[in-house]
């Protein structure tokens, strides 16, 4: 081969692994993002003062960058994302449909509830984002995903994690009829959307 060719060929490896590390970057800030959206839902769950957690939401910006700082160098993608947590979290929370999922008077509601099951021998526990009771007496599993439909449509995006996390929601649903005889429902909360949708 070409000294020509030897440095195109290795240009394009050296792109290959810039993508790969910039990727692989992504998706450990998607995943602290992602992190942060829940932990202020489950917060906001439990909060009996509502309009007080609204009022201080902005304040916790600062935590948000703290909790960020070690994986975020740009301060245009720290704006970015501490913008995107705010809008995800301020717009759930000010949602009048989604306002059932979050009221701290159900009794029946639970953030983060671990529930396991034994496979092959073995302990398996999962984390339920949130799960409640309703008034007419159906068990809600809700699985909260934080992503956003950058690169297709709404429509698209949505039918895309339907399909991706159905296996699991159906896992769940499976072992809370293992423990109670009520009428159970899946659904997945868009973050991003501030959508929840039903499977």
């Amino acid at each position: 081969k070409s000294l020509l060719e030897k440095k195109r060929r290795s240009e394009t490896v050296a792109e290959t692994l810039s993508e790969n590390a910039d990727k692989s970057e992504k998706s450990v800030i998607d995943a602290r993002i992602g992190d942060l959206i829940h932990e202020a839902l489950e917060d906001y769950a439990i909060d009996k003062n509502k309009s007080n957690f609204l009022n201080m939401l902005a304040g916790r910006e600062e935590y948000w960058k703290l909790q960020l700082q070690d994986h975020i160098f740009s301060m245009h993608t720290m704006r970015e994302s501490i913008a995107f947590i705010y809008t995800a979290v301020n717009n759930c929370i000010r949602s009048k449909k989604l306002s059932w999922i979050f009221d701290e008077s159900n009794k029946t509601g639970r953030s983060e509830f671990k529930i396991s099951q034994t496979q092959s021998g073995k302990i398996q526990t999962y984390a339920i984002d949130r799960t409640l009771i309703d008034e007419n007496g159906v068990r809600w599993i809700i699985d909260f995903k934080t992503g956003a439909p950058r690169e297709r449509s709404t429509g698209e995006f949505i039918d895309q994690q339907k399909e991706l996390h159905a296996p699991q929601l159906s896992r769940y649903e499976k072992l809370f009829q293992q423990l109670e005889t009520r009428e159970t429902k899946t659904a997945i909360l868009f973050t991003a959307i501030s959508k929840l949708v039903p499977l």
